[in-house]
């Protein structure tokens, strides 16, 4: 044994190998986060100098350069710029050195609010117009927020309409019951006997306020209770 450990040193220095780079080809932010780390490995046998080549948007990387030791590891701090995910991103980082190119492939997951109704006592729903069954006097909705953030949802008293219900501040996947009632109308003798209502709806979403109509249609003899 003591023969073979000598026969090792006594050649003489062994060169060292070529810096090599190495990093984890993908980072995946949690839902809502800009922020991340990137680290960068020297997995070879000589210092590693990289620096940051181009990525894709608008990111951050810093420090976008330095050296790093045989078998070390260097921290790359990642930021988006950008206040607000409205979707997902996709971008990706390229890292140059002499021990090689490497990419890194980052993901970030949009933290957002999304209002939707989901269902509804109308018969039909034209465009943005809720079509009331005929003789129905009132219109029930059902909420939701199909996004990843706390929606608040502030529907609007208008003339003619009585609004029932809210406002509400839903989390992601909650369901809430909004109700309205024509109001202020009675059968004028038309045929048919339309009677048009605006609705609004504020969020604090991307969609923002969002204007619908409801037409209601009157048989005979109906009188809507006054607002």
């Amino acid at each position: 044994p003591g023969g073979e450990t000598g026969g090792g040193a006594g050649g003489g220095a062994v060169p060292a190998g070529p810096p090599i780079l190495a990093v984890d080809p993908t980072l995946t932010l949690a839902p809502g986060e800009t922020e991340g780390t990137i680290w960068l490995r020297n997995v070879g046998g000589s210092p590693l100098t990289w620096s940051l080549g181009e990525a894709e948007g608008p990111p951050l990387v810093s420090p976008a350069g330095g050296t790093i030791e045989p078998g070390q590891q260097a921290m790359t701090a990642f930021e988006w710029y950008q206040p607000q995910l409205h979707s997902d991103v996709d971008i990706t980082v390229t890292f140059l050195s002499d021990g090689g190119t490497a990419e890194v492939a980052v993901h970030l997951t949009a933290l957002e609010p999304v209002f939707s109704i989901v269902d509804g006592t109308w018969n039909i729903r034209n465009g943005n117009t809720f079509l009331v069954d005929y003789g129905v006097m009132d219109l029930g909705l059902t909420l939701r927020n199909d996004g990843t953030a706390p929606l608040a949802v502030d529907p609007q008293e208008l003339p003619g309409l009585d609004v029932i219900g809210g406002p509400w501040l839903l989390a992601p996947g909650q369901e809430v019951h909004l109700h309205v009632v024509l109001c202020n109308a009675h059968y004028s003798g038309g045929i048919p006997d339309f009677h048009d209502r605006d609705l609004h709806i504020h969020t604090d979403g991307w969609q923002g306020t969002l204007d619908f109509g409801v037409r209601f249609t009157l048989a005979p003899g109906q009188v809507a209770p006054a607002c």
